[in-house]
């Protein structure tokens, strides 16, 4: 609800409406994860994933001989353990890459290649988890979680298609007034909804 109520109010203004994210879906396995997709950047995105003693291993601990091969053999992972936090980073402009200019994909359609993209975001995720479990004692050597693997994958490409698309503006709103005289149109969405005193949605009635 409040993700529409924010597009009503980008729309107002003229401003590209935001498509809705929703949020990863896990087993009960790896519920407690607090997986986040973060910096996604040229082409790149970041998967930041809080360390569980039963499937990443216990971070805060790890000795020199296993951080050293975290480091050689993993270098797109990173290790915050006072934060006892681990951030893959996955270059999807890369996989997208390789899967449409492999000669077996000619001729396939745009719905066929996205599927093989998302197959290839999710089996990345899940090699470096697997190679981090393997080095660190954790489950995910042998846990699979395809709730989380497809919400990662699907988070992480729809970003990536969306800068890769030239940026569309919807025609901004109308006022009414000529130009070179002074404007009283909302300028940004906070102060749409400053305007309309929107500050809870659940507090609404019609809601």
């Amino acid at each position: 609800m409040w993700h529409d109520i924010k597009n009503g109010g980008r729309y107002v203004i003229g401003s590209e409406l935001e498509k809705y994210d929703p949020p990863i879906k896990t087993t009960q396995a790896s519920k407690d994860l607090g997986v986040e997709i973060t910096e996604q950047k040229k082409g790149t995105g970041k998967v930041a994933f809080l360390a569980s003693r039963a499937l990443t291993g216990d971070i805060p601990y790890l000795n020199d001989e296993q951080l050293g091969q975290i480091k050689k053999n993993l270098p797109n992972v990173t290790i915050f353990r006072e934060e006892n936090k681990i951030v893959i980073e996955i270059n999807v402009e890369e996989i997208a890459n390789t899967i449409k200019t492999n000669p077996d994909n000619k001729g396939k359609s745009e719905k066929e290649i996205k599927e093989l993209v998302l197959k290839g975001i999710a089996n990345k995720v899940e090699g470096n988890l697997k190679k981090f479990a393997e080095i660190t004692g954790g489950e995910f050597k042998i846990h699979t979680d395809l709730k989380l693997l497809n919400g990662i994958a699907e988070k992480l490409y729809r970003e990536y298609d969306n800068q890769s698309k030239p940026s569309k503006t919807l025609r901004p709103a109308q006022t009414g007034k000529s130009p070179g005289q002074s404007s009283e149109t909302v300028t940004s969405i906070d102060e749409l909804v400053k305007s309309f005193n929107i500050t809870n949605p659940n507090e609404f009635s019609f809601l």
